[in-house]
Parts: structure tokens; sequence; C-alpha cells
């Protein structure tokens, strides 16, 4: 990631998920683990957007809504992109309420399972034409 302006703090946790990183906020500081996955230009860009990874971070049904519309926005089909949204927005319903698990965990949940989706959608768009998987 290479940084020419401060990213939005959604599409910075769309990049830090990309790399395998956790983001936590403990005591008002964000935890990023393991810490060895971060590159440069990414650590310079979470310092650039603190304080709207906090205001994120603080509010996790927020965090997770915003991050999955960032996400969603590397599809270029727009009904695709609103059918992502429809499963995210159910997915987080039904494990908050029908699991009773708390925003952030039915959140993650629900990200999890569109963000698998788009590494499918990615991954059919990479395969030569006339593939079959």
């Amino acid at each position: 990631m290479t940084m020419t302006t401060a990213p939005r703090a959604s599409d910075l946790l769309v990049e830090l998920d990309r790399l395998g990183v956790t983001v936590t906020l403990k005591g008002g500081r964000i935890s990023l683990q393991p810490a060895s996955r971060v590159t440069p230009d990414v650590l310079a860009a979470v310092r650039a957007c603190r304080a709207d990874l906090v205001t994120l971070l603080s509010d996790p049904r927020r965090r997770w809504k915003e991050q999955a519309e960032a996400l969603l926005t590397t599809l270029d089909d727009p009904a695709l992109r609103e059918d992502l949204r429809h499963i995210f927005d159910e997915r987080e319903a039904i494990a908050s309420v029908d699991g009773g698990l708390g925003d952030d965990e039915a959140g993650r949940l629900a990200y999890e399972q569109i963000a698998a989706a788009v590494a499918a959608i990615a991954k059919q768009e990479e395969l030569p034409s006339g593939t079959q998987t």
C-alpha cells in the first residue's frame, strides 16, 4: 500500500485485514497483531488516520459496516455489491439476534463471510477464459 494522502480508516482496515493483521483498540491505543506483517507504509497510514481509526474501533457496529462497504467498493458490479451488502446486514442481524453475539463479534463474522465471497469472486476473475473450477 503506497500512501500519497491519508487513506480512509475503513480502507485501511480492509488493507490490514488483507495482510492478516488483527486491529483492536486497547485502552485508547491501537493494537496491530502480528506487528511483523505491518509494512512501514501501512504503519505511516495508521498514524496518519489514528483519530478516525480510534473512532471506528470504538463503535464496532459502525466499524464492521464501514469496513464491509470499503471492501465492496473493490467490486465493479453494482448489483453484486448490493447483494453482498444485504448478505452482510442479514448475517450481522442473525449473529446478533439469533446468535446472541455482541456487535463486535456479529460484525466480524458478517465481514468475514463477505470477505470470503469477494476473494472467491476475485479468484474467478483471475482464471483464464474457459477454465472451470
